[in-house]
């Protein structure tokens, strides 16, 4: 078949169009405009470190160590898994409540680990996925926050309560697609990313507002004490520390 002039114009347009963007990515490169692979922006502080006192009232009760082949698989060393226990005198309940949180950096990392897809590979069965809006004053701000629900393997009578947030570069998100959009943000340098979750078992008709309430508290209190002592100040994304600054170096491993 013969190419009309039409087809020849719009193949034209398309080759100018590759050529050009192909030229201004290798210029926004080579002028530090953008950079692909971001550098590592190393935690301040080890995030075991975290002031428990911070957390009060809710105490640690227990913490958890990953076994080798699990931390492996998690793709970092530095997190925790807590258990805590909070008042038992209104408006608490006394409930155990699993903190957990990982820091990430100098990793190429598409965030495999997120609940909707360990829990269910682990057996659970989904019955619930919200993103709220959570307005935390020790924080300073509303941040996005995925809530799910889950049923244990063959049994309908508790449900897993799951919140979580991503924390990238100082921006709050709560969706994988979010995230790695965030990760490529046109002008930062270098680049982590931490997420903390929190977890409830308690009845299938549980009070979702009183089970919001008590996960805010937490959220609160340990992303505010992480951004105050252990995450990089806002600004590092976008050149790096100053020099001089010391910091905590953790150990990238690519899950």
């Amino acid at each position: 078949m013969a190419w009309g002039t039409r087809d020849k114009i719009n193949v034209g347009l398309g080759l100018a169009v590759l050529g050009a963007s192909a030229a201004f990515m290798q210029a926004a490169q080579s002028k530090g405009w953008l950079s692909l692979v971001k550098q590592r922006l190393p935690i301040l502080k080890p995030i075991k470190e975290l002031d428990r006192s911070k957390l009060e009232p809710f105490m640690v009760v227990s913490s958890q160590e990953f076994p080798a082949e699990v931390t492996e698989e998690l793709g970092t060393d530095e997190y925790f898994n807590w258990m805590l226990k909070e008042p038992s005198k209104s408006p608490y309940k006394g409930r155990i409540i699993n903190l957990t949180a990982t820091y990430y950096t100098g990793v190429v990392d598409q965030v495999p680990h997120v609940p909707e897809e360990c829990m269910v590979q682990g057996a659970y069965t989904q019955a619930g996925d919200d993103i709220m809006q959570m307005e935390l004053p020790a924080l300073g701000e509303s941040i996005e926050v995925r809530r799910l629900q889950f049923y244990p393997p063959r049994d309908v009578t508790v449900k897993t309560y799951v919140y979580y947030t991503f924390c990238v570069n100082g921006d709050y998100l709560a969706t994988r697609m979010a995230v790695r959009s965030r990760m490529t943000k046109f002008a930062d340098t270098h680049l982590y990313y931490s997420k903390v979750e929190v977890a409830f078992r308690g009845r299938p008709d549980a009070d979702l507002n009183e089970l919001d309430a008590r996960a805010r508290e937490v959220m609160d209190r340990v992303l505010s004490e992480l951004r105050s002592s252990h995450f990089p100040p806002k600004g590092w994304e976008q050149g790096g520390p100053p020099a001089g600054t010391s910091s905590s170096a953790p150990s990238p491993q690519n899950p």
